[in-house]
């Protein structure tokens, strides 16, 4: 069961399902429950890359993201296409700290 005190290895079976049902390429858990660091009621910061999203304005893909978010934990997400997050990654210190120090997560087999 997930809850407060889960850490990355607690997470990971639940955010690979989330990643298969968002139909993400990959996804990218960073922040304290990456860094082992978080406190109960820290949020799960993730990184979601996915092709579904090209065409998709900012807001209606984190509204869509969240309707699939089941887990009782506060989610904070950032939703790219695979060339949006080729893009940024360059310039972008929070999407830098996330591929140095995230754990990448892949989609559960279907």
């Amino acid at each position: 069961m997930v809850d407060g005190a889960a850490g990355a290895e607690d997470l990971t079976p639940a955010l690979a399902e989330f990643l298969r049902l968002a139909g993400a390429e990959f996804g990218i858990l960073f922040g304290s429950r990456a860094r082992g660091d978080h406190l109960l009621d820290s949020d799960v910061d993730l990184v979601v890359v996915g092709r579904g999203f090209a065409g998709v304005p900012w807001l209606e893909r984190i509204t869509a993201l969240g309707r699939l978010w089941t887990l009782p934990l506060p989610l904070e997400v950032l939703a790219y296409t695979p060339d949006e997050w080729r893009g940024r990654l360059p310039t972008s210190g929070v999407l830098q700290d996330a591929e140095r120090e995230g754990i990448r997560i892949l989609p559960s087999p279907h």
